[in-house]
């Protein structure tokens, strides 16, 4: 397809490859350091808990996994906001992994039925959440 105007010229054409080739984006498993399970209410639950304390916008939180799953945001008036999840499983077993996360893709990301998992790679990498009903959401780390 070609589009032709006054100085410029526009080309399209369709491409061999798979679209989205969005398996290139998903860390592998072997680059997984840990995984916990989740049910998706309780996250669902802190996330909107934090969210309604962090008004007037909801902010990035650090991310805390140690056994369980603890999200902090200090505030702007000193306060520090926290909120601690169960999990059901984790395999984490080393020293505390920290990542920062934005509050409203994370809740986008959990949104959803059923027990969930989090792959974790290292404090840098994006964080997975693959659904019982085999949906996949990824959730890029931001700096907090």
């Amino acid at each position: 397809m070609r589009f032709v105007g006054r100085g410029w010229n526009v080309i399209a054409r369709v491409g061999e490859a798979v679209f989205p080739p969005y398996r290139r984006a998903l860390p592998s498993k072997q680059a997984e350091s840990c995984h916990v399970e989740v049910e998706p209410s309780t996250i669902a639950a802190a996330l909107k808990t934090l969210s309604r304390r962090l008004r007037p916008r909801p902010h990035g939180v650090r991310m805390k996994i140690n056994g369980h799953l603890v999200f902090e945001h200090q505030a702007e008036d000193a306060r520090v906001v926290r909120a601690e999840v169960p999990v059901v499983r984790s395999t984490h077993r080393s020293e505390d992994l920290i990542l920062g996360v934005s509050l409203r893709y994370l809740a986008d990301a959990v949104a959803g039925t059923g027990l969930e998992t989090m792959r974790f790679g290292g404090p840098l990498d994006p964080l997975v959440v693959e659904h019982e009903d085999k949906r996949i959401a990824v959730v890029m780390p931001m700096r907090i």
